[in-house]
């Protein structure tokens, strides 16, 4: 925000001596500011994608600066350092989690843990598309995260409780239908 306010008070100061910029406020400096750095999110995180092609630039090659890189924009990293193999990588591991938690679902013999499943499922199939539709520029940026692989410390705490959840759905199940079988 400063870096923007500073080049708009730049060019406010560059008008003032051109004698362009008379009767400027503080709501018009910070327009400014808005409307030249608008849609770099989506230029930057398209670019990522874009120009990384089948192999990627490497790991720690920094060839284009995304904001908020290990939050919201995690998937753009992937795909700058791994390009499209480690894209469809990550997505086949994304899918592998999701399929998992939907076999224990399926298997639960509870309704209630049905259920639980289900919601958890559910958020997180929203999450994982919107944080990728998000990347591609389908839809707009919100700054949800991508499940485990974005940096955030409540919603990583709140999906590894949800998973160890499942997991003990899944350890409940097992032991109920060993039980039937005796």
């Amino acid at each position: 925000m400063t870096r923007k306010l500073g080049t708009s008070i730049i060019k406010l100061c560059k008008e003032n001596l051109a004698g362009k910029g008379d009767n400027m406020n503080k709501e018009e400096i910070l327009k400014m500011s808005r409307e030249e750095n608008e849609g770099r999110h989506d230029e930057c995180e398209m670019m990522a994608y874009g120009t990384a092609g089948l192999f990627g630039h490497g790991f720690d090659t920094v060839i284009i600066s995304l904001q908020e890189a290990h939050t919201d924009f995690i998937f753009s990293v992937i795909t700058l350092g791994f390009g499209f193999m480690g894209a469809i990588i990550t997505l086949i591991a994304i899918l592998a989690l999701d399929v998992c938690i939907l076999y224990v679902g399926l298997k639960a013999t509870h309704q209630s843990d049905k259920y639980f499943i289900a919601g958890i499922f559910g958020c997180m199939i929203f999450q994982q598309f919107w944080n990728i539709a998000m990347i591609l520029g389908i839809l707009p940026i919100t700054g949800i995260t991508l499940p485990f692989l974005s940096y955030g410390g409540s919603s990583l705490l709140s999906y590894m409780i949800a998973i160890g959840m499942c997991f003990d759905i899944h350890r409940q199940t097992s032991i109920a239908k060993y039980n039937q079988i005796d």
